[in-house]
């Protein structure tokens, strides 16, 4: 009976009597001493478990025949052979065992112990790396705070280390990039991304601004518990810092001159018009120029939607990724006359189309936009296929083929459009990939779903 019980028991466990002997064990803990059950018994714990035998964190070391000995932790409780806790009274006999006894339940920490040592050597190789690597790094907290920062950090930011544990990255961020960079790091200690790149300003101490290539991972407790983002920043070249400066500036000259040329120019004209209304003795002028204010007025609405669904296409909201992508298409076609053939397969089990997270149809839809744009106006395309699946359980596949003549993608005068696919496609932590010819080009990007409502 008493083997039975303690073969119940979740760790190797003996049953020592008054005087410190083994009186009963399972056989696990047979398997454990390197001996059978039969050649434990009789012998005192201490022979086991010899007094002394401890190692540097003061646990206790199993000793087999062999002179191995197997680091263990152990839990004792004191019972009567009754089962009651000591002292609750009661005599008998169990298992040839009478009064109190010892239980000692063994616990094997060997692997534990072996993880511990390795932690402590990565730990060890990872703090000379932070320390005293070329390559900029900081420890980020969950708040934005700079918990800890390296010498090359330092350097670069024009910071001492002292001043820098006083601020957050964004207190060092450009002010235009502090809303992205602290949305990705919420992100990331929401456990939404495992971690993120991005390109971005830093000002410095001095107050110079520079551009930066930071790539932010989480590190996490042997719980799993997040603890820091581990920045590593690279200062970016001037030529890149160039070319994202003349991006952001084509970006606004656009938004200007699309602004100055249809918006103001339409309403100086409805200004016009309805002044010279006023002065019109004739109610059927009136009547006229009040007709032609209305046209204008429509035409300025539909300007200015077309501007702000270049920020943020009204119809993913109100339709849906599929709906938004189809419309693309056909506007497409009736502006350039090229056939776009068009294959979306977003739907749920029940058939209804699928909604996928703000950012990822965004995405996926600038994507689209950007290629069915290019492939019109600059490849010379006759036909242009369209094809967004979701690949497995957590990834959306975008990918658009054209039959143009293709460009050199390694060419940096290749177009700002290219260059913003794939920030954007960064931000997300998705893959973009692009293979031209002077028979097509084809472009695939990769989005994990991995964000809310996805």
């Amino acid at each position: 009976m008493l083997a039975a019980l303690l073969a119940l028991a979740p760790d190797p466990t003996i049953v020592l009597d008054r005087h410190g002997a083994i009186a009963a064990a399972d056989e696990r803990v047979g398997e454990l001493a390197g001996r059978s059950v039969s050649e434990l018994l009789g012998t005192p714990f201490d022979a086991l478990i010899p007094q002394g035998v401890l190692d540097p964190d003061m646990r206790l070391s199993l000793r087999r025949p062999d002179a191995s000995e197997i680091p263990i932790e152990i839990s004792v409780r004191v019972v009567d052979v009754d089962g009651g806790v000591a002292g609750a009274g009661g005599a008998g006999a169990l298992g040839g065992i009478a009064g109190p006894a010892l239980i000692v339940a063994l616990r094997d920490v060997t692997l534990r112990r072996e993880r511990a040592a390795r932690l402590r050597d990565e730990s060890e190789r990872f703090r000379r790396l932070f320390e005293d690597g070329p390559v900029a790094m900081a420890l980020i907290a969950d708040d934005g705070r700079l918990a800890e920062v390296n010498d090359a950090y330092c350097r670069l930011t024009g910071f001492s280390a002292e001043e820098l544990r006083e601020r957050t990255f964004s207190d060092i961020t450009h002010p235009d990039d502090v809303a992205v960079g602290e949305r990705l790091v919420a992100r990331m200690f929401a456990d939404e991304i495992p971690g993120f790149g991005i390109d971005k300003r830093y000002v410095r101490k001095s107050g110079e601004t520079i551009w930066i290539q930071l790539t932010v991972s989480l590190v996490r407790d042997e719980d799993g518990t997040p603890l820091h983002g581990l920045g590593v920043m690279l200062r970016a070249s001037d030529r890149a810092a160039r070319a994202r400066l003349q991006a952001a500036e084509a970006e606004r000259a656009r938004w200007a001159r699309e602004l100055h040329d249809d918006t103001l120019q339409g309403l100086a004209a409805l200004h016009v018009l309805l002044s010279s209304g006023l002065r019109a003795q004739d109610p059927a002028a009136l009547l006229e120029r009040i007709g032609l204010a209305q046209e204008q007025i429509e035409t300025a609405m539909e300007n200015l939607r077309g501007l702000i669904n270049d920020l943020r296409p009204a119809a993913l909201d109100e339709l849906g990724l599929e709906a938004s992508v189809q419309d693309l298409a056909e506007r497409l076609e009736t502006a350039y006359g090229i056939e776009v053939e068009t294959h979306v397969a977003l739907r749920d089990g029940a058939g209804a189309p699928r909604r996928l997270a703000a950012e990822v149809e965004t995405t996926a839809y600038r994507i689209v936009q950007e290629c069915l744009s290019n492939a019109a106006r600059h490849a010379g395309a006759s036909r242009i296929a369209v094809e967004l699946t979701l690949s497995d359980s957590d990834t959306l596949a975008v990918q658009v083929r054209d039959d143009g003549h293709g460009f050199d993608a390694a060419n940096d005068s290749a177009g700002y459009g290219l260059r913003a696919m794939r920030e954007r496609v960064e931000l997300i932590a998705g893959e973009l990939t692009l293979r031209s010819t002077p028979g097509g080009t084809e472009i695939t990007a990769r989005l994990p779903l991995g964000a809310p409502g996805g």
